[in-house]
């Protein structure tokens, strides 16, 4: 067994660490682990050898990869998988939490209510998995994680893969069983060939038989007697067992339990619709204390069974209603599934109560962001008068007109007020169209100096009083959890307000401070690490990702995939962080911000298309996107220069309706006109950056530099001289901005080296070099100017300089310098052969020359039009 350990270590030592084994199944041995490369705890899942041996891994792993697409709240991921030195293995995330089995050892028997609700975690994964086409074979509480107050299945598509990978026959020879016999369908007992997802449904009443009782239907002393108890036994009634269970609660499982599949409920979805009905007996989670107003409700949207059909038609009405948002903003294209939260309003009297207010704001615009079930529009990113709310008719008159803007169908709107030395909250739900009360609820009292239990009783009765009004499944998901300490809220809404403005290192200060405060509160770490990587310092973000290992349960899917995908980036591990992003997506899937994430983190791997796909669906003067504006526009302006489709990019450009000279439209500006040809128009819009008044530090010179090589490589050679003589002239002429003597020095060098001005160009790349040792690029251009004046053995010294360079952050950098530096030898097979290298390594594809992709890159010029080159800058996806 030592031996397996060691040479088990051996194999995944180059990306897992393996620490110790945690468990072992019928198929396999669970090892916990640490993700070298992303430095997070793992479940590494091996199959047992004998079952390896007979599997092979090209059939397995092609199987198992089916199972990796499936990305679901309830679902626990895939990360990897592999074969290594005759090791099948995948990859799972290490949950902290316990698993199902270990609950019902510990605790028997569970309380209904609970047992219902962990149920619908489970049937709501199958629901997702069976859409994809894709049966579990295997449910059981051991394959049920349990985090928090909810369930995640786990080792999804495993049982399915070593089957279709060999066939029941040969996993008999292995000594292997397809599922576990206490929780195996007839049909499974007896291998028929055609299982489908029927098998999953019998299996969840196998285990809500034994959440209930605290025992299968079925037991026996050998495999052989339960399989033959499937097939031929009646179960005894549930209630037998627990007289407690209600009549339809005890008819949903026994009918669950059915010998023929087709005597049981037709899928997961149509039993996830007869347990959520159980746990809002009443049709919804209404809280005792909401009133409805009979004038105004409405019912609640049921869910369609034929969900193919239904997405069809939803796909054309999400058209028709985001065309009639962006024509005409009338009443009939407001959405039920946007909602606007307003400011709490401050009726204390007390004006130093008045950023509880925008923390209450907050946490519910939070809470309903999680749900991803609807888009969340918080009145603080889209008017600039949020802190200055008002209450009455006035404030509600203001707030639907804002939800007309944005197109919101539904409002929150509430105050707080002082009854005594008790704080009272109270909060409504507004119909945007006519003003008229939906839903209100409250007052709540709670404690002027700890008002976070109320929030959070607020903050659950509205997502409740929404299940109502936008979906059943709304209100069951994430109730229950608190706020953090309110000091550390009020510290956290600071440090988010100053991020959304750009102020990174006094966001880092607010974030920490709230950490500090109530270290439970791990979003705020999170957010840190947000703005941590926004100034460059991935140290401080790879300390915030170790230091919440411990602490991963507490982070919302959501929050936590936005931490991967921050870590992927310091790493340069850009799959990664698009995949993290992707989750992000999938996790709310009504957010934009979270599309644009995953639009953008397209672009950083070369999958341009896909990335302009999802982000020109974007309408970015609505919702949370409005105060990323210009960088939206900007974005999708640069996914179709990538492109080539220079027209395109313009279009977009001339479209920019907010801020008409902001410097990032004058920049898509420029590049789309070289593109196009129009070289003087080009020039034009270039020089009227160097003449606005109140521009960023640099960025004229960084707009005229960036025309004059996207001159260079469309043919203007004559005016992109012009252009790098006016970027050195801005240089010089308004010298080092706020003492950043290297920001200065870098962009003259570059600027030079475009003139050709080698001798200058050289000085100060030195120069740079004393400036700031750690810098790559004085390092590369140094080498590829001594290549250019052919000082051979000084060029490959530079070059052997780089490839010894061994620190974290840079990714694939230094190897991207020395293939620069073979392209200017002439060795342009050994300058692919980097280049190649670079992006294994996480050279990324975008901003690499101020907001310019590879194809103004000077240094790559001796490769264009050698085809090897060419096809690998060809954008993908």
């Amino acid at each position: 067994m030592a031996d397996h350990l060691d040479r088990l270590k051996t194999a995944l030592a180059d990306r897992y660490a393996i620490e110790r084994e945690i468990g072992a199944g019928g198929m396999a041995t669970v090892y916990l682990a640490e993700d070298l490369k992303l430095h997070r705890k793992v479940a590494v899942k091996v199959l047992r050898p004998d079952l390896a041996a007979v599997l092979g891994p090209e059939r397995f792993l092609r199987e198992i990869e089916v199972a990796a697409q499936l990305h679901h709240p309830h679902i626990l991921p895939l990360h990897d998988s592999g074969e290594a030195d005759g090791f099948l293995y995948y990859v799972m995330p290490f949950e902290e939490g316990q698993s199902l089995r270990e609950k019902l050892a510990k605790e028997g028997e569970l309380p209904v209510a609970e047992a219902v609700r962990l149920l619908r975690d489970v049937v709501d994964a199958l629901a997702h998995a069976h859409e994809h086409g894709v049966v579990h074979r295997d449910i059981k509480p051991d394959n049920v994680m349990l985090s928090g107050r909810h369930a995640l299945v786990t080792d999804f598509g495993v049982a399915k893969a070593v089957s279709e990978a060999t066939g029941r026959q040969q996993l008999t020879t292995a000594g292997v069983a397809l599922g576990t016999p206490a929780y195996m369908a007839p049909e499974q007992a007896v291998a028929d060939p055609h299982i489908d997802h029927r098998a999953d449904i019998y299996a969840v009443g196998v285990l809500a038989y034994e959440l209930l009782t605290g025992r299968p239907p079925f037991t026996g002393t050998t495999p052989q007697m339960v399989l033959s108890a499937q097939v031929t036994e009646v179960p005894e009634p549930v209630t037998k067992h627990r007289e407690t269970v209600s009549p339809a609660f005890a008819q949903l499982v026994m009918k669950c339990l059915e010998k023929k599949p087709a005597d049981r409920w037709r899928s997961a979805e149509e039993l996830l619709l007869q347990l959520e009905a159980l746990a809002t007996p009443s049709g919804g989670m209404t809280p005792t204390d909401t009133r409805p107003v009979e004038a105004t409700s409405r019912p609640a949207p049921k869910r369609n069974l034929v969900f193919a059909a239904v997405a069809a038609v939803a796909a054309v009405a999400l058209v028709a209603v985001a065309a009639a948002v962006l024509l005409n903003r009338d009443t009939a294209a407001l959405a039920d599934d946007r909602v606007l939260v307003g400011v709490f309003v401050n009726d204390t009297g007390d004006p130093s109560q008045d950023p509880l207010g925008k923390v209450i704001a907050d946490w519910l615009s939070r809470g309903l962001h999680e749900t991803g079930l609807v888009e969340v529009i918080d009145e603080r990113n889209v008017s600039a008068g949020a802190g200055d709310r008002v209450g009455g008719d006035a404030g509600a008159s203001r707030l639907r007109a804002l939800a007309r803007e944005t197109g919101a169908g539904l409002i929150v709107i509430g105050n707080y007020y002082l009854t005594g030395d008790s704080l009272q909250l109270q909060g409504q739900i507004l119909d945007s169209r006519d003003g008229s009360i939906i839903r209100a609820m409250g007052p709540l009292t709670a404690s002027i100096n700890s008002p976070q239990t109320a929030i959070g009783q607020l903050r659950d009765r509205m997502m409740g009083a929404l299940a109502n009004v936008v979906d059943p499944h709304f209100g069951a998901i994430a109730p229950g959890i608190s706020p953090p300490k309110y000091e550390a809220y009020q510290e956290f809404v600071a440090g988010d307000e100053a991020s959304g403005e750009g102020r990174w290192t006094e966001a880092i200060q607010y974030l920490e401070a709230a950490y500090r405060l109530d270290t439970t509160f791990v979003t705020a770490a999170v957010r840190a690490a947000v703005a941590y990587q926004n100034v460059g310092q991935c140290e401080s973000v790879d300390s915030i990702n170790v230091s919440l290992g411990a602490r991963r349960n507490l982070i919302a899917p959501y929050e936590r995939y936005y931490l991967e995908r921050i870590v992927a980036r310091c790493h340069a591990d850009y799959q990664e962080h698009l995949r993290a992003a992707e989750e992000m997506m999938r996790r709310a899937p009504k957010s934009p911000f979270a599309k644009y994430l995953a639009g953008r983190s397209a672009l950083w791997v070369n999958q341009v298309r896909y990335g302009l796909e999802l982000m020109k669906e974007l309408d970015p003067d609505q919702g949370e996107l409005r105060v990323y504006y210009h960088h939206v526009k900007d974005d999708i302006a640069l996914a179709y220069h990538m492109l080539g489709d220079y027209a395109g990019e313009l279009a977009v450009v001339e479209g920019w309706e907010r801020g008409t000279e902001n410097p990032r439209k004058l920049r898509g500006q420029v590049r789309a006109l070289a593109g196009l040809g129009r070289f003087e128009a080009a020039v034009t819009v270039a020089e009227q950056a160097t003449s606005r008044a109140g521009a960023p530090p640099y960025w004229a010179a960084d707009i005229v530099c960036l025309a004059g090589l996207e001159l260079r490589t469309h043919g203007g050679s004559e005016q992109s001289s012009e252009m790098l003589e006016n970027c050195v002239g801005t240089l010089q002429r308004r010298g080092v901005v706020d003492g950043d003597s290297t920001g200065y020095a870098s962009r003259l060098a570059n600027a030079l080296y475009g003139l050709e001005r080698l001798d200058d160009a050289e000085s100060t790349y030195q120069l740079l070099r004393r400036l700031d040792p750690n810098s790559l690029t004085p390092l590369g251009r140094l080498g590829i100017i001594a290549a250019i004046e052919e000082r051979t053995e000084e060029a490959v010294a530079f070059a052997r300089e780089l490839a010894e360079i061994d620190r974290p952050y840079v990714g694939g950098v230094p190897t991207f310098w020395r293939a620069k530096i073979a392209a200017a030898l002439g060795d342009r097979e050994d300058a692919v052969s980097l280049f190649r290298q670079a992006v294994a390594e996480g050279l990324s594809f975008w901003n690499i020359n101020f907001g310019s992709p590879f194809h103004v890159d000077i240094d790559l010029e001796p490769l264009r039009g050698y085809a090897p080159f060419d096809e690998i800058l060809k954008p993908e996806g």
